[in-house]
């Protein structure tokens, strides 16, 4: 019996054109520059440009004006217009105006049909990087210094008779970090001590100002531990709660009504805001917005300016409740064909944590000092009094073993069916896994699974790999500003987290490891609580569980966070995609990967290594369901003697024949997708140009047709769907 039900709310994810028009555009044997101009001038395209490439657009405009003569030039900039128009044809991640979300829900029949795009709403923000500097040169004026509230550094901890705590610089538009070390004294204390319920500098150094030390000499102590960082401001970059640019305006304007930078920035508000009152926008409209910012940030970069949010307007926006079934079927096959693997960081530090402290229950922040604890996973503080980096790179050993499971048996033999029989496809039945068991054990509470649905006549088939996460809003919460109706089903998802660990206490994670990934960080608080590490947390300071609170333990064969304010145990939750693994600090990394302790991060279908070194992979499909798109590993030097050859359309035509390719392919690197259409030389020029560099490339099948369950006017639409499922609430196992 399956103990997860699917959450009846779901997130659609489209592009901003149709595959429709693009298939009518596309379908030609070359593209000519009247083609081009014909793309340019479609309406959107070139402010969804601007926003993703202000320089992109230069570089159109001066071709447009003949201003570009190079002729290498002009190819690759129309080689790059196709890209960019391909992607905001068919690719659903959204991103900008390329890329549109609303919410939908399951119903008794199926039936998506769109408005037209002037009635899509949009959200236009801030970049991360802008906002780093703007308050960086807002608590440069001293009247906002002087009125601003500090508190102590969220990493700060003390340990051996002084204080640790991570700082950051910033250099070329990244963060860099440096674990930073002060003694503590008597004066130390009672200004952090005093500091933590949130204290203006005045405050601070009327707490230090004795016979021996005048209020001068205090403040300048005080002053130099905001330079390092041992107090932070109120001004520090939030990613979560209210957004940043107007919690900023309303402090200078409450805090400081005369200050001379609130009219600039009323100014700056104004034209921001003015971008959003309709979805369409000439670049002169942004030109305003620019002409205000650069009064305020000199060194302005425009590719790090604006960030934009896409949400679509629909009339119906249905999907038949049968599909839940077949979503929940394809769970249970995923149950038996993926394996649970321990997180080696998290077993690895349960054991040194046993073997040192068995039983005890100590503070996390002592714990994880690799100097006096025992740290975590690779990352190794080199600490020194003072400036000293904590991220060391180290080189992977690569060790060429293959894990081999009972089910790489099966699809082994389905393979070898497949290749003897010449066949395309590849079909998995229930009983080529009832041997298998079936392991519920290792799901998340909540999580997600992104599928596709393509119409075939009068059913519907769904692409879906697989399911996973740490919880069913980690794609969802940056789009929760946006949208009310995206916002509630968020808020219905995290009140079913806490409904079945009514005992425990969610907290959110909040971190910014680096000003630009703030734009896809940024959420509103959907949390009661939060654990700010190294950023400004969004919810009231009773709510906020600080590193110095957070006791930890292992309890069987678990690692158990408590709280000692609330006497609770805690579990850490981070409600965004961040990939956390990457160039991470210790504590970060650690809670992160606390969320999934002893669970699975994803199953579903994939193929072994071995064979992805293969020429062909056969569609995997099981029911109405594709498990896997059918693959072509490509040689580059192959497609290479074809693009070279003196007859690309007779070539091409003869390779497609021999690998049995279809006309629509997509590029696939990664998570980025690049559609391709093999009978188009402009086509074919854009993948060489992508691939030519490297040895292989992979090609996989392009499934959406010119009839499609996302309309608009009869025109199609390539659609992915954000499905999200919970524990019954009488599976309440953690």
């Amino acid at each position: 019996m399956n103990p997860n039900e699917v959450f009846n709310s779901f997130c659609l994810r489209v592009p901003l054109f149709s595959i429709t028009k693009y298939k009518e555009f596309i379908k030609k044997g070359t593209l000519s520059d009247a083609d081009f101009i014909k793309i340019i001038e479609i309406p959107f395209f070139k402010e969804a440009i601007f926003l993703a490439s202000p320089i992109l657009l230069e570089q159109i405009e001066k071709w447009e004006n003949g201003l570009l003569k190079d002729p290498v030039k002009k190819e690759k900039l129309k080689v790059t217009i196709l890209k960019y128009y391909t992607r905001m044809s068919s690719r659903c991640t959204p991103f900008g105006l390329f890329a549109s979300c609303s919410l939908g829900s399951f119903n008794s029949y199926t039936d998506i049909q769109l408005e037209t795009i002037n009635n899509y709403k949009r959200v236009t923000q801030f970049d991360n990087t802008f906002l780093s500097k703007l308050s960086l040169r807002i608590l440069l004026e001293e009247e906002v210094k002087n009125s601003a509230i500090f508190f102590p550094n969220t990493t700060l901890y003390e340990i051996d008779n002084h204080y640790r705590y991570i700082e950051y610089s910033i250099k070329k538009n990244n963060r860099e970090y440096s674990l930073e070390g002060v003694h503590s004294s008597p004066v130390i204390d009672k200004i952090i001590t005093t500091a933590k319920q949130g204290r203006t500098i005045t405050q601070l150094a009327q707490e230090i100002v004795d016979n021996e030390v005048n209020f001068e000499e205090a403040k300048e102590f005080i002053l130099i531990l905001i330079e390092n960082q041992i107090l932070v401001s109120e001004y520090e970059i939030s990613s979560t709660g209210e957004n940043y640019f107007l919690k900023l305006l309303r402090n200078t304007t409450e805090k400081n009504p005369s200050f001379s930078l609130n009219n600039q920035l009323q100014a700056v508000k104004s034209e921001l805001d003015s971008l959003d009152h309709s979805f369409e926008n000439t670049i002169d409209n942004y030109k305003k917005v620019i002409s205000k910012t650069e009064q305020l940030v000199p060194d302005l970069d425009l590719n790090y300016l604006f960030q934009t949010d896409t949400f679509s307007a629909t009339q119906t926006n249905n999907l038949d409740y049968k599909l839940k079934y077949s979503l929940l079927r394809a769970i249970k096959f995923f149950t038996r064909i993926s394996f649970y693997t321990p997180n080696h960081r998290l077993e690895g530090f349960k054991r040194e944590f046993l073997k040192r402290y068995e039983t005890q229950q100590l503070p996390l922040s002592l714990v994880l000092d690799s100097e006096t604890g025992i740290g975590y996973g690779s990352k190794q503080d080199n600490h020194t009094p003072y400036l000293d980096h904590i991220l060391v790179k180290r080189k992977a050993t690569h060790i060429g073993n293959v894990e081999w499971t009972a089910f790489d048996d099966v699809m082994q033999q389905k393979l070898y069916e497949a290749t003897k029989e010449n066949s395309f496809c590849i079909e998995l039945k229930e009983e080529d896994v009832n041997h298998l068991p079936e392991n519920w054990n290792h799901l998340a509470t909540t999580f997600y699974s992104l599928i596709e649905i393509y119409k075939k006549e009068n059913s519907h088939t769904i692409f879906m790999k697989g399911a996973g996460g740490s919880s069913g809003i980690n794609l969802l919460s940056r789009f929760a500003h946006g949208d009310p109706e995206i916002y509630d089903h968020i808020k219905n998802i995290v009140t079913t987290e806490e409904q079945i660990h009514s005992d425990k206490i969610i907290a959110e994670i909040v971190h910014l490891p680096e000003s630009r990934t703030g734009n896809i960080l940024k959420r509103p608080n959907v949390r009661s609580y939060e654990i700010p590490y190294l950023a400004s947390a969004g919810v009231k300071k009773e709510f906020e569980i600080p590193i110095e609170d957070i006791l930890i333990s292992i309890k069987n064969n678990r690692i158990v966070l408590r709280s000692k304010k609330h006497q609770k145990e805690i579990i850490p939750k981070l409600s965004n995609a961040h990939n956390y693994t990457q160039n991470s600090l210790a504590i970060y990394q650690f809670l992160c990967e606390l969320q999934l302790q002893n669970k699975r991060s994803n199953i579903g279908f994939s193929w072994n290594s071995i064979f992805l070194k293969l020429p062909f992979l056969p569609r995997v499909v099981f029911k109405n369901i594709i498990f896997s798109k059918a693959k072509w590993n490509i040689k580059v030097h192959d497609f290479t003697k074809i693009m070279e050859s003196n007859n690309i359309v007779e070539a091409i035509k003869n390779w497609q024949q021999k690998l049995a390719l279809p006309d629509y392919v997509e590029l696939v690197d990664g998570d980025n997708r690049l559609l391709i259409y093999l009978q188009n030389k402009t086509a074919l020029t854009m993948l060489y140009q992508t691939v030519k560099k490297r040895t292989h490339f992979l090609l996989e099948e392009f499934l959406f047709s010119d009839d499609e369950i996302v309309q608009r006017n009869e025109e199609s639409f390539c659609n992915q769907f954000v499905i999200s499922y919970h524990k019954k609430m009488y599976d309440t196992q953690n």
